[in-house]
């Protein structure tokens, strides 16, 4: 009995050995993903933050934070509104209302376009992508948002806008 009690506990231990030898590859790999996810977050240049369901920044590449103006802990945790962007743009429309609108129905808003606001006070034309991410429960939990700047495409529009309009 002892020498068979002994043979099932060799072979339970060889089975916890590869286990571990599995898991830690498996936790190898996942370092390696959240390495080369990290690396290609923060070297991108494109606007990536993530606000939770209150609007509040809960992360900011560096690519952001530069072109917004803000260090990372000036803008974490602060609200999207007064920071990056303005309560109202400057043709009047509710930014307040569309935050808390994309809050409610992410989806709506999985591509828009609208004036944000950077530290200096300068407006800019920022096209966003945003995607819902859920907790566990499948509750909304935060936004990833993705933007570019179009600042420049903008003006340019509004100035041939323009130039048409005094030709006509």
């Amino acid at each position: 009995r002892v020498e068979q009690r002994t043979a099932e506990l060799l072979k339970a231990n060889v089975l916890l050995e590869r286990e571990m030898v599995q898991r830690r590859q498996a936790e190898e790999a996942l370092r390696q993903s959240e390495v080369k996810y990290r690396h290609l977050v923060e070297n991108a240049n494109s606007i990536i933050l993530e606000m939770n369901t209150s609007g509040n920044v809960t992360f900011v590449n560096k690519f952001s934070q530069e072109f917004f103006g803000y260090g990372e802990a000036e803008i974490l945790g602060h609200n999207v509104i007064g920071t990056i962007f303005p309560s109202r743009d400057s043709t009047g429309k509710d930014l307040e209302a569309m935050i808390e609108d994309i809050v409610h129905h992410p989806t709506k808003y999985a591509h828009n376009e609208n004036e944000n606001m950077c530290r200096n006070g300068e407006r800019v034309w920022i096209v966003w992508t945003n995607q819902p991410l859920y907790d566990e429960e499948g509750h909304l939990s935060k936004i990833l948002c993705i933007g570019i700047n179009r600042t420049e495409q903008k003006r340019t529009e509004e100035t041939l806008a323009q130039q048409t309009k005094e030709q006509v």
